[in-house]
């Protein structure tokens, strides 16, 4: 159907009903014009791919090459960091080699023997113990070891006596080797706590 302005201006003049019949061909024509038909499977016997581009990595998955080989792990173990000197095995418990390893107690088995030290132990102070008068009078002589542990602060700890030393002479000697002193123990630049056998030997000059 025309636009009724047209109609109207059809009435008017032959040139002007000229106009409106190329005018109505025209737009007939236009609405005529066939589409360019879409490809067809079935007439031309290929298929019809979509226009849409695939991912990229289902273009990859779809190719024939061959896998990427894997890299080979690395043999070289982590590190975090550099490591310092291992520490010795401590040793300390064969200064009481009167006790079989199972009867040590737990403070000799942590100690280090001196020979494990970076430096041998330096006695910054002694102290002699008291020999009993009653021990004297009644000619009580002995010698024994005592065993005692030295601190990393150089103080005397634990302690422990050979059995069969008699007990009037232990006790003084324990109460004045609690008062010596010694340099810090280390090991391997570390502190440490050591083991030290000292002697004790109770005799009357005659």
């Amino acid at each position: 159907m025309l636009p009724a302005s047209l109609l109207r201006t059809g009435l008017r003049s032959p040139a002007s009903s000229a106009a409106l019949l190329l005018a109505a061909l025209w737009l007939g024509g236009c609405r005529q014009i066939p589409l360019a038909p879409e490809p067809s499977s079935e007439r031309d016997g290929t298929s019809v791919q979509s226009t849409d581009a695939e991912p990229t990595r289902s273009r990859i998955q779809s190719t024939n090459a061959a896998p990427a080989t894997p890299p080979e792990p690395d043999e070289t173990p982590p590190t975090s960091g550099p490591r310092g000197p291992q520490m010795p095995k401590p040793l300390g418990g064969s200064q009481a080699r009167w006790l079989a390893s199972s009867e040590r107690p737990r403070w000799l088995q942590d100690c280090f023997a001196p020979h494990q030290l970076d430096a041998p132990l330096q006695i910054q102070r002694t102290v002699l113990p008291d020999y009993p008068q009653a021990m004297a009078v009644n000619e009580v002589q002995g010698r024994f070891i005592i065993v005692f542990e030295v601190s990393a602060e150089g103080k005397v700890g634990n302690h422990l006596a050979q059995p069969g030393a008699h007990p009037a002479l232990v006790k003084p000697s324990i109460a004045a080797l609690q008062k010596w002193k010694f340099s810090h123990p280390a090991a391997k630049g570390q502190p440490v706590s050591a083991c030290l056998a000292q002697v004790f030997r109770y005799q009357l000059e005659d």
